[in-house]
């Protein structure tokens, strides 16, 4: 049976430094990056190692990159034993004359003389000839000096010896670096592991195990007139103008054409646009789809044409089957009916017209299309079979999650002690058994009957943890209760289809700066941040409900800040047993956990469609994990 990424690590942050893990008893914990542990779901830095080490007078301690602590000297001392020292300075008795300064090289100190000036006998004094340091470059960590000769020398800072021309650096034969060759434009350093690393001086890079001359890496890409060269973290890359995308190496615009434009299936049928967005034929009696040469129409019957996918297909007497690019059979379905699998069921006409009032929304009956269909984006299987659903009765939802204002005034507790965004924040930390109990104490507190039978509870008040035994009175029940899986995805719909209630992911699967849609935290080419909190906004948490724009019906965060406990246990192949058709669902009788839909603060984009389908155990306590409630209307 399928699992999903959530599970028990849903809405488990672990204060974003660390990575959330299920155990055996598929119970979420922390492991936490370096430097810092776990205290319950959060990771916490660790104490700073320097924090036991004293390191006397005139030092410092700092903290190395394998965490260790490490006593260094104040500038102007050294060490000497395990103590801190005055560096004494070598130039303080040296006289270079007027003309000149002293340096401390590798041999001592040494005086260097201004332009025109060279050290004779001990003092910088003009030159009687010309430089001889004019055009001598002491590459590494050197300057040029004029020796008593009148000769080039270079003088090498400490650490570095003089070969010819050039300073060289000091190498203990035990040294990662001394093997090391990084040629004349870089250094060789000893990485925290060990290791030799060659350091490029500016202007240069690394490149065929040498540091060459650094060029810029887009002056030999070119991305078209529709596209610009970036240089990012992984080289050049190309970026698209708005409306293009990068494909097949160019910036190509993205086609929003009709299909069927240019299609005349050879002048003996009617082009129609398939669910892959390719053209399809229907062809008139004595013709048939030729789906091996492309969308047209060819004369024959009988032996004449091939054995068509299409046989035996008579989509429920209201359509033609059609056979697609990919030889699969397709009903295109008559007026007034809709494709349900190979079958077209008579579409309900529905009352769109939805009333809101005080944070309650009048939801009308009727039947929607429940999952998602097999060219929709970031889909996972056990959205699959999309089949239609009725709901046969009105109900009311309320327009937000539960808040935490609202949960303590009724509850008198706090499930979560940290309260990211104030009153109107949305309540989290709850399990299922809490939500459903407080849908209880709602229904007592305004005088209407429970809709659940809770026994041998525990937890806080009535801020359970788990129930032994729980009865649901069912749809007909007058008082408040949690949506039906079915129910909230048709409210969170509102009368749409696509992936998210305002427009569907990019079509290519790639967003207009060349990252995959489906796992990326961007708000892609629909203004997804004007409907959901979702993790390219959020700041990793919550915040308070209704900050967004609502759907049609008036639904505020269907999309993303928290997740939202329904009704129903969870079955990996249970919309099959709903297919093509089925009333009021509510769920299997037998499954792992219980439901939650519409996806988190911390959730990428695919987690927080309209069909996706969640689920965790129903005693779980999670950040990012709530919940909003129903009411049926009865007669």
């Amino acid at each position: 049976m399928e699992s999903k990424p959530s599970d028990p690590c849903t809405g488990v942050t672990c204060s974003n430094h660390g990575t959330c893990l299920v155990t055996a008893e598929n119970k979420a914990f922390c492991a936490c990056d370096e430097g810092y542990h776990a205290e319950g779901t959060d990771c916490v830095i660790d104490p700073s190692p320097c924090a036991r080490v004293t390191c006397g007078d005139n030092s410092f301690c700092v903290v190395t990159s394998t965490f260790e602590p490490l006593c260094l000297c104040d500038d102007g001392y050294h060490r000497d034993g395990d103590k801190c020292v005055l560096t004494g300075n070598p130039c303080a008795e040296v006289d270079c004359g007027e003309h000149g300064r002293c340096a401390l090289g590798s041999d001592g100190p040494f005086c260097v003389c201004d332009d025109g000036f060279t050290l004779q006998n001990g003092v910088c004094k003009e030159t009687p000839e010309p430089n001889p340091c004019e055009g001598v470059v002491c590459a590494g960590n050197g300057v040029c000096g004029i020796s008593s000769d009148n000769t080039a020398v270079c003088y090498c800072r400490p650490g570095y010896y003089s070969d010819g021309d050039k300073c060289v650096k000091v190498e203990q034969s035990d040294s990662p670096c001394a093997d090391t060759d990084c040629g004349p434009n870089g250094s060789c350093v000893v990485t925290s592991d060990k290791k030799a690393l060659c350091i490029c001086d500016q202007g240069f890079h690394w490149a065929s195990d040498t540091c060459v001359i650094a060029t810029n890496p887009c002056e030999e890409i070119d991305c078209g007139e529709h596209g610009r060269c970036a240089f990012g973290a992984d080289g050049a890359i190309c970026i698209c103008d708005e409306g293009f995308i990068w494909r097949n190496d160019a910036c190509q615009e993205i086609q929003t054409d009709d299909p069927c434009d240019g299609v005349e299936c050879s002048g003996d049928g009617v082009c129609l646009v398939a669910d892959l967005n390719t053209p399809v034929c229907i062809c008139r009696p004595g013709y048939y789809s030729d789906f091996d040469n492309g969308p047209k129409c060819v004369e024959g019957d009988g032996g004449d044409a091939p054995l068509t996918p299409c046989a035996g297909v008579t989509c429920g007497g209201h359509g033609t089957c059609v056979v697609t690019s990919d030889r699969s059979p397709l009903c295109i379905c008559d007026d007034g009916y809709a494709r349900n699998g190979l079958n077209c069921v008579k579409i309900e006409e529905c009352d769109a017209s939805v009333t809101c009032s005080n944070d309650w929304c009048l939801i009308p009956a009727c039947t929607f299309r429940m999952g998602s269909s097999e060219n929709e984006l970031c889909r996972f299987s056990d959205e699959s079979p999309a089949h239609f659903v009725k709901i046969s009765r009105p109900f009311y939802m309320k327009q937000t999650e539960v808040t935490q204002k609202e949960w303590e005034t009724l509850m008198e507790t706090t499930p979560n002690p940290i309260n990211f965004c104030g009153d109107r924040c949305p309540i989290d930390y709850v399990t299922w058994y809490g939500a459903v109990s407080y849908a209880n104490a709602l229904s007592v507190a305004q005088g209407l009957p429970p809709c659940y039978q809770l026994d041998d509870c525990t937890g806080n008040g009535l801020d359970y943890d788990i129930c032994e035994t729980v009865v649901f009175n069912g749809l007909d029940c007058r008082g408040y209760r949690l949506p039906t899986e079915a129910e909230w995805e048709y409210a969170a719909r509102a009368g749409t289809t696509t992936a998210l209630w305002n427009g569907g992911i990019v079509r290519d699967g790639y967003n207009k700066w060349g990252l995959e849609a489906c796992k990326s935290d961007e708000s892609l080419e629909i203004a997804l941040t004007d409907i959901a909190w979702f993790a390219d906004n959020s700041g990793g948490k919550p915040h308070p409900v209704g900050t967004k724009l609502p759907n049609p019906w008036g639904l505020y965060d269907v999309h993303g800040n928290v997740y939202e406990w329904v009704h129903d246990k969870y079955d990996r192949y249970y919309y099959g047993e709903c297919d093509p058709q089925c009333t009021d669902p509510l769920g299997p009788d037998l499954g792992r956990g219980r439901v939650a839909r519409g996806g988190a603060y911390s959730n990428e984009v695919r987690f927080i469609r309209s069909a996706v389908r969640e689920y965790t155990s129903s005693d779980l306590r999670s950040d990012g994990l709530g919940f909003r409630l129903v009411r049926s209307v009865v007669d």
